[in-house]
């Protein structure tokens, strides 16, 4: 460990050196922030000032916006740090028209412009203005990631971050609101760019509480730079939450109601001034539907073939509560410190009631038994964060430091009645009656620090240095009716305490150079020793497995075309893939009798090589991006079935061999009209599974894949109308020992915009034509299963959100902090 601290030191104090050998000069990518606008804003007829009135500049390039101030009691306003470049200014009050001009350029060798007087009119009278709105690409492309701008996805209104990432291109959400990226599972999840308990076990509950309206941005970064984690075998996926730009008050509320039990509400306050940044928004969850399931088993032994069928008709109810509160601190211009606090509490109740058939060879029925299940599950979370930001005289020159602590609490808990009956169907004495609880509780720590040094315009030197701390514990308890004694007993044989202590020190480095505006590249390096320890408390069994591992990445680009809106990018990076806490505890969970689960405290972590190649063309109707990607896996993991010599199920997990996937991903944003755009994504892939070691099960397969999706936006009435319609379809998907099904489902939503777009009600059906299932067919040596999973899909939503503000709060200057808001949409 010294070691890599001793390196992290060496990297820093070149960076230094670096910075005291070449002063001035601007940063690598990032513009410096030298501009100041000045002006002042007057009623057209009267020509008095216009106080409070709200400035906001977006830039030409891509409409996002920038910066923003407001106006003081003259009407004047000074807007200071603002990056070189060319923006439109729109300037907006409540009871005027919204007035556009520009564009405007601040250059390093004229950073200063001052408007003259900008006189704004009055609405009264002018309902048939066409009103101009400042929009965001849906996607931009870096050299690193694509990133996909969400806040025009009205067919997730009233839903989830999982309805939005439903929609991006790639990625699929299970039944259970598991994520795959091009598909894999292995897909590390980000807020903010930051790991948090909200990416841990709990992550599909946690995902499940963010409203789709807290959402800005979804980033897929396939080939991460050696600045990021390198978990996760397909890449990172980073929810990128709104932040308030602009001085004062904002607000927002948002309630939705869905048919079949389902509601939700969210609101967010944010106050923004020189000094201080706070913010505080809360959301909440309510979501009950039928979950049904079914399995076919078929398994041969001395060429006799037993059929075992299994049906199960249940409901599932989920419920949860999320509050966060946050507080940035304005040092001074060069100094911020952040805190916040996110605190989320989760229940979830499953009920259902299985029936099993088993029939012989001769199609006739040998024994039939059912079963009661109650499943309540309740978590609750704890995050707590300090950010300290330091930025250098030189623009973009900065250092942060991070702390996140994150701890959590999930009791699963079951209850369980089989009931047997003879040949008569008479139910048997006594049915068997079981009880589980699984405690598990988490204690995350991460640390990190980040330095960035733009040496000059084309080269610019990052290095960090992270430290990752994280202890499990789960305490498995078993208990059966004992009718002797009339109380239940301790299953002694079943009960079980794990614990799992994993340690990670990290230090990186990446060096970036553009050369001539068109070429750049990037190259960087991540070392990393991992200290992991699992111990089964029961036995006292210690599996310790402490390793090094180094990342390297490496990415290209280069432009071509006078107007340099054609792009040729290449990467490759290096990524691991660890093997979870559940997948490494050997004691079996026997929930489902006929279908254990249980860990192999032997795994290897699983690393993968990943090489992509891509292209991109931009214009104003028509956006384009291609890619063509291959991944080799080593000590590949995959979850097995293993039937054991009573026929009962195991699934466990094992290091296969090696495996690799290979495919091509098209991304095209089409303009026909100024009214409708269109968003078609394509994802063909080969997946291939290779093992030798293993005699007991068939690990090997291969098959092609691939998944498309559609979405289609159409506005009326001066954008105040919107309708949208969604289509995702998947192919059969080859696993390691069977085939995933065929899946499609197409959604609707339309909105309607009020009162200058602050008010707005919404209408979607999910799953309109109540296709969306998950169908599997696994082959084992002597036994093909065939299962099938239904859950209530389809639903009528209606929502409704209000976004309010006042700007009063803000009277002297209009720069802006960088403080987080994480609210709905911002004013």
């Amino acid at each position: 460990m010294r070691y890599l601290l001793l390196l992290f030191t060496v990297i820093v104090s070149l960076n230094l050196s670096a910075q005291g050998g070449r002063p001035g000069g601007g940063e690598g990518r990032e513009r410096p922030k030298i501009g100041e606008l000045s002006g002042k804003i007057q009623d057209s007829t009267t020509n008095k000032p216009v106080e409070f009135a709200t400035i906001s500049l977006f830039r030409v390039k891509d409409s996002s916006l920038v910066t923003g101030g407001v106006t003081n009691a003259k009407g004047e306003f000074k807007i200071t740090e603002i990056p070189v470049g060319m923006y439109r200014v729109k300037i907006s009050f409540i009871g005027y028209k919204d007035k556009f001009v520009g564009p405007v350029f601040f250059k390093p060798d004229n950073p200063s412009v001052t408007l003259e007087p900008v006189s704004i009119s009055s609405t009264e009278g002018a309902l048939d203005e066409i009103e101009i709105v400042a929009e965001k690409a849906d996607l931009e492309t870096k050299i690193d990631r694509k990133v996909f701008n969400v806040e025009k996805n009205i067919t997730a209104t009233g839903g989830t971050v999982n309805d939005l990432l439903n929609n991006i291109p790639s990625v699929e959400v299970d039944m259970d609101g598991n994520l795959s990226l091009r598909g894999s599972g292995n897909v590390t999840v980000l807020i903010d760019g930051k790991p948090s308990s909200m990416t841990g076990g709990a992550r599909t509950a946690i995902l499940s509480s963010i409203p789709a309206s807290s959402v800005e941005s979804i980033e897929v970064i396939t080939n991460p730079s050696a600045k990021y984690d390198p978990d996760g075998m397909s890449g990172i996926i980073n929810i990128v939450l709104k932040k308030n730009k602009l001085k004062g008050i904002t607000a927002g509320v948002e309630l939705s109601a869905g048919t079949g039990n389902v509601y939700s509400a969210a609101a967010n306050f944010n106050y923004k001034n020189e000094k201080i940044n706070f913010y505080t928004n809360y959301s909440f969850r309510h979501y009950r539907g039928y979950r049904n399931y079914n399995s076919t088993r078929n398994t041969t032994v001395n060429d006799t073939t037993t059929t075992l069928d299994q049906y199960r008709e249940g409901t599932d109810l989920n419920e949860s509560h999320m509050l966060k509160l946050g507080l940035d601190i304005f040092i001074n211009p060069k100094n911020t410190l952040g805190f916040f606090v996110t605190g989320n509490m989760a229940r979830r109740e499953r009920e259902g009631y299985m029936k099993y058939n088993e029939f012989n060879n001769k199609d006739l029925e040998t024994s039939f038994w059912t079963r009661d299940t109650y499943d309540p599950t309740k978590s609750r979370g704890l995050d707590f964060g300090l950010n300290y930001q330091h930025k250098f005289k030189q623009p973009g020159h900065d250092l942060q430091l991070n702390f996140n602590q994150s701890i959590g609490d999930n009791v699963d808990n079951g209850f369980y009645m089989a009931q047997y009956y003879d040949s008569l169907l008479i139910p048997e004495e006594n049915p068997e009656r079981q009880q589980l609880v699984y405690d598990n509780r988490n204690n995350f720590f991460v640390g990190m620090l980040d330095y960035v040094n733009p040496i000059n315009k084309k080269m610019k030197i990052e290095a960090g240095a992270k430290a990752t701390i994280r202890n499990i514990y789960q305490d498995s308890y078993n208990e059966y009716f004992d009718y002797d004694s009339s109380f239940y007993v301790s299953a002694d044989s079943l009960n079980n305490i794990f614990k799992y202590n994993e340690q990670i020190y990290a230090v990186y480095g990446i060096w970036s150079h553009t050369i001539k505006e068109r070429f750049g590249y990037q190259i960087g390096i991540r070392l990393e020793q991992a200290l992991t320890q699992p111990v089964l408390v029961n036995t006292n069994d210690t599996y310790r497995n402490d390793y090094f591992s180094w990342f390297p990445s490496l990415h290209l680009s280069y432009k071509l075309g006078e107007k340099k809106d054609h792009e040729l990018t290449l990467s490759y990076s290096k990524r691991i893939n660890r093997p979870h806490m559940h997948s490494l505890n050997p004691f079996p969970n026997y929930s489902d009798p006929l279908n254990v689960r249980l860990g192999n405290p032997y795994l290897l972590p699983e690393y993968i090589h990943s090489i992509e190649l891509g292209y991109a063309y931009y214009s104003k109707y028509f956006t384009f991006t291609g890619s063509g990607y291959f991944r080799y896996m080593t000590n590949m993991i995959q979850r097995v079935l293993v039937v054991d010599s009573s026929g009962v199920n195991q699934r466990t997990w094992s290091n296969v061999d090696n495996g690799f996937n290979y495919g091509v991903e098209a991304v095209m944003i089409v303009k026909p009209f100024d009214w409708w755009r269109m968003n078609i994504s394509f994802n063909l892939y080969q997946m291939v599974f290779q093992d030798k070691s293993n005699t007991e099960s068939d690990l090997n397969n291969q098959g092609l894949s691939w998944s498309a999706k559609l979405m289609s936006t159409m506005t009326f009435f001066k954008k105040t109308t919107e309708v949208q319609i969604n289509l995702n379809y998947n192919a059969p998907r080859p696993v390691a020992q069977g085939t995933v099904r065929a899946r499609w489902n197409l959604d609707f939503a339309a909105k309607q915009w009020f009162l200058n777009r602050t008010l707005g009600v919404g209408i979607r059906i999910s799953d309109l034509f109540n296709t969306l299932r998950f169908q599997i067919d696994v082959e084992e040596a002597n036994q093909v299963t065939y299962t099938q999973f239904k859950w209530e899909t389809r639903r009528f939503y209606i929502n409704l959100s209000w976004k309010f503000g006042n700007l009063k709060q803000a009277r002297s200057r209009g720069s802006y902090g960088g403080g987080s808001g994480g609210g709905m949409d911002d004013m």
